[in-house]
């Protein structure tokens, strides 16, 4: 529903060129801080929802900040499935590093991300599974 409205194509074009997106008529640094923004706060109020409090020691907390970010460009960016994929995968690392060597989790959990951007740049699901494409 929301990628056929015309915020949805905006989005769309911008994705795909921000020149023509711009000489079509759209703003958009306008549809970027909104899409930035919107994305913000479905994140937060689902992490306040799952944490029941929130403060600094939840919110600043590094795993949790890198996280959501490291979900996505190990799964894969623009893909549908590849942020669920990648969670799983981080997860799975992040427990792992967790008791294997817990002193160095944030080590691995970093080292995860650098080789994930170096040798997957499209990340897992357009590696190999092409995955389906959406904004």
């Amino acid at each position: 529903m929301l990628m056929r409205s015309r915020y949805g194509l905006a989005l769309i074009a911008v994705r795909d060129d921000e020149m023509a997106a711009s000489a079509n008529g759209i703003d958009v640094f306008r549809v970027k801080i909104s899409a930035f923004a919107g994305s913000a706060f479905i994140a937060g109020s689902l992490y306040t929802y799952y944490i029941f409090h929130v403060g600094p020691d939840s919110v600043f907390d590094l795993d949790w900040m890198l996280l959501p970010l490291m979900m996505t460009v190990v799964g894969g960016t623009g893909t549908l499935l590849g942020p669920i994929l990648g969670a799983f995968v981080m997860y799975a690392v992040f427990d792992l590093a967790r008791i294997v060597v817990p002193d160095y989790h944030p080590v691995i959990s970093g080292l995860t991300i650098i080789l994930a951007m170096l040798f997957l740049p499209n990340g897992l699901m357009r590696s190999f599974g092409g995955g389906v494409r959406v904004v």
